[in-house]
């Protein structure tokens, strides 16, 4: 076994231990205090969906929102009630949860008959602890498979500083609003995205013009599952496409009619309910003057203290020049990335709440999570072969500051929105 499967072999030891103690502390968590809840923000919404597919098998919202305005003691939202509720959020977090949601369900049956009160309304403590070990799961496979793209990018393209894929897996995740969102605010669809958005890179990093067309319609699908939890994430759909565009044009274009068609139907589900709830089968959901692309705020986006990419993650800028690294070696694939990098800057830029809202960083780049691992794992691949304490100092200190940083911000020490 070649000393890249070695390292791959430890890396995955010591994600599972981190997987193993964080469901831990959420376990600690569900038992410790009065009362503990994972449905924060516009996790209410994602849940909501999860919650009326499985209990009541439609998508009329004002039952779940009428239960958890009376556990929360907060005013339900004004829902129609009798017909699919319209809202700015997509079904995808939802359908994947919905196993984990099952489990919670008889976890709660079980309960009952044994004299626990734990009524079955979707909201007691089974589901929504099941909901976010779901997105803990999720989110760390999410992380597995960008950990894998790095190691077959030094793999395939010359050996680097062997530790380096895995420091920059964990980096990624420890350095940036992954870890809050994985742990925090599970209820959200980041942890569900990553894993999409990294299992996309990870095949299309396989992808070559000449590859079989069930690659093509899988890449497509997978594209297309991205859109269906965020579909701002449809943009990496870039990424495989740019792999059909290497070969002839016939090819071509039969590669990105495959890649299109799957994503399309993946997306079907959406767009019927669009048709449903707003009128048509494609729409900005969030409503008029949401997204204004003549009015784009680039240096906002990246570099204010409310919510900037780089001002609360500045790791990524590290990640940015590795990507330059990988140009060296392959200018389409970086090229590639650096467009899906500028379109994702340039849309979140546009839109009407371009700091997102109530955050904990800039957790609209999170599509990108395995985008920004090869980075960093190229820089430290390279850098790390002369220098690696110097690599491992500059990674600690973003994991520790981050860390702290998201302990001044669960705290409320840092004001959230």
């Amino acid at each position: 076994m070649d000393i890249e499967r070695i390292w791959l072999r430890r890396w995955r030891n010591l994600l599972i231990l981190c997987g193993m103690t964080l469901a831990l502390l959420q376990l600690f968590r569900a038992f410790h205090g009065e009362r503990t809840t994972w449905i924060t923000n516009d996790g209410d919404w994602y849940y909501a969906y999860c919650a009326s597919l499985y209990l009541d098998h439609d998508l009329d919202l004002s039952n779940q929102f009428n239960v958890w305005a009376a556990q929360t003691g907060e005013t339900a939202p004004d829902i129609h009630p009798g017909r699919p509720t319209p809202t700015a959020f997509t079904i995808g977090a939802a359908l994947l949860w919905m196993p984990a949601f099952a489990i919670g369900d008889a976890a709660t049956l079980i309960a009952g008959r044994l004299g626990a009160n734990a009524p079955r309304d979707g909201y007691s403590m089974a589901y929504q602890l099941s909901v976010a070990l779901a997105t803990l799961l999720y989110g760390l496979l999410g992380v597995w498979f960008a950990l894998k793209a790095a190691v077959w990018w030094m793999e395939k393209r010359g050996r680097g500083w062997p530790p380096a894929p895995g420091v920059a897996a964990l980096t990624a995740l420890c350095a940036s609003p992954a870890v809050y969102y994985f742990f925090f605010e599970p209820t959200m669809s980041h942890g569900p995205g990553i894993l999409a958005t990294s299992l996309l890179v990870w095949m299309w990093l396989h992808a070559r013009a000449d590859s079989p067309w069930p690659r093509w319609l899988a890449m497509g699908a997978v594209g297309g599952l991205a859109a269906l939890i965020r579909p701002q994430d449809s943009l990496l759909l870039i990424l495989p496409l740019s792999a059909a565009a290497a070969g002839g044009r016939r090819r071509m274009v039969g590669r990105w009619l495959a890649t299109g068609l799957a994503s399309a139907l993946v997306f079907l589900p959406q767009m019927v309910i669009w048709r449903q709830t707003h009128g048509r089968p494609l729409v900005i959901p969030q409503g008029p003057g949401y997204l204004n692309l003549w009015n784009p705020h680039p240096l906002q986006v990246w570099f204010s203290y409310h919510h900037g990419l780089f001002t609360w993650t500045p790791i990524w800028l590290v990640a940015l020049l590795g990507l330059g690294l990988i140009a060296r070696k392959s200018p389409g694939r970086a090229a590639a990335m650096l467009v899906v990098f500028l379109l994702e800057s340039y849309i979140n830029s546009c839109t009407r709440d371009w700091w997102a809202g109530d955050a904990y960083g800039s957790r609209r780049f999170l599509s990108l999570f395995p985008v920004f691992v090869l980075g960093l794992s190229a820089f430290a691949g390279e850098l790390g072969k002369r220098r690696p304490r110097s690599v491992l100092a500059v990674y600690a200190a973003a994991v520790a500051g981050n860390l702290g940083l998201m302990f001044l911000y669960v705290t409320g020490r840092i004001a959230h929105g």
